[in-house]
């Protein structure tokens, strides 16, 4: 029989790794606590369709990825996003005075690839024909008996929306790929801590998103930008990405350290200081007519492990991760890329 293989967390590590096991034989069953597949690759629905609210767009560096990102595009899950992309700096003091001017963008040479007509469209892609069970908040891990190397048992909430809810045993796995945030896979891993330890040294970020919809175009010149500010990193006209709803609709990208001073404040008062700084950023006194923010508690991490995995063959463990290497999209696939392949190796499965 194939052996059947445990994936926690259906991002796109997660989905690589799974996809290589399952095209070598593998029987592979994907636990994701969220109501749909793809982590970042999250596309928010509103009254005014759809808003990119993770990963804005993505790069190939990798011979391997970019082919892949070609078959996408092939697919039409993919379009490449022709965006002109500005740095705004605010002024000399360094203070979002709204005195923003839009200076030429820092590798604006390189090709980014959106998922059309989302980026979750991507992710269905990855996840299609994967077995996927969603709202399943898996616990801890159990080893079965005393076998070398260990059978394993996932012990998840019987609620996903409860963390009192009683515990329910899923399944015999001769391995198990743990995808998550490593703040999230620590407790998965407890017992074997020592052999996961570099998960210790990675540094999760938190992030707030913020979603806005205007009702006339505003009269700026760029798609994207790049900024200097201590409240915002990154805005972008998510409109002007291929195959998008028409209107007028921007994202903003909080900086990790104002998202990290104000991440339990009121949602209303983040957002309210959010559409501020983007008017002064943009110097547009435009007043939205939609606004809302979504926070990510785990968006990036400040310092990723070098390596792109990590596996341990004699307790068939794995973890990966976009915090493996770099922090992008690329880096993620190419994690659960790199996992699958050392699952492979040390199962014996086909290629």
């Amino acid at each position: 029989m194939p052996p059947s293989i445990a994936v926690v967390g259906a991002g796109v590590a997660g989905l690589a790794c799974a996809r290589l096991l399952q095209d070598s034989g593998a029987q592979v069953t994907i636990f994701e606590q969220a109501t749909r597949a793809g982590g970042r690759l999250a596309t928010r629905r509103t009254e005014l369709g759809g808003f990119d609210v993770g990963a804005q767009y993505f790069t190939c560096s990798d011979d391997a990825f970019a082919r892949a990102a070609r078959q996408w595009i092939s697919a039409g899950v993919c379009a490449a996003w022709q965006a002109r992309v500005a740095h705004l700096s605010t002024s000399p003091h360094g203070t979002n005075s709204g005195s923003a001017s839009a200076l030429p963008g820092q590798g604006d040479a390189r090709e980014r690839i959106v998922g059309v007509p989302a980026m979750a469209t991507l992710a269905t892609h990855l996840a299609d024909g994967l077995d996927v069970r969603c709202e399943q908040r898996i616990r801890r891990l159990e080893a079965l008996g005393h076998d070398h190397p260990p059978r394993w048992t996932l012990k998840r909430a019987a609620d996903a929306g409860d963390p009192h809810s009683i515990e329910v045993t899923e399944g015999i796995f001769e391995a198990v790929v743990v995808a998550t945030p490593p703040p999230l896979a620590m407790p998965l891993l407890e017992g074997c801590t020592q052999r996961f330890g570099e998960l210790r040294a990675v540094s999760m970020e938190p992030c707030f998103a913020l979603l806005l919809g205007f009702s006339a175009p505003l009269e700026l010149d760029f798609d994207a930008a790049h900024v200097d500010g201590p409240r915002l990193a990154w805005i972008a006209r998510d409109s002007a990405k291929p195959q998008r709803r028409p209107g007028e609709h921007w994202i903003a990208h909080a900086t990790w350290a104002w998202s990290r001073e104000h991440f339990d404040d009121d949602p209303e008062d983040v957002r309210a200081k959010l559409v501020k700084a983007f008017g002064e950023a943009c110097g547009t006194p435009a007043q939205p007519i939609y606004s809302s923010v979504y926070r990510w508690t785990y968006s990036v991490a400040a310092r990723p492990l070098p390596q792109p995995f990590l596996w341990e063959s004699s307790e068939r463990l794995g973890v990966c991760g976009d915090w493996c290497g770099g922090g992008r999209v690329e880096s993620a696939w190419l994690s659960g890329r790199a996992l699958g392949v050392a699952i492979i190796e040390s199962l014996r499965l086909s290629r």
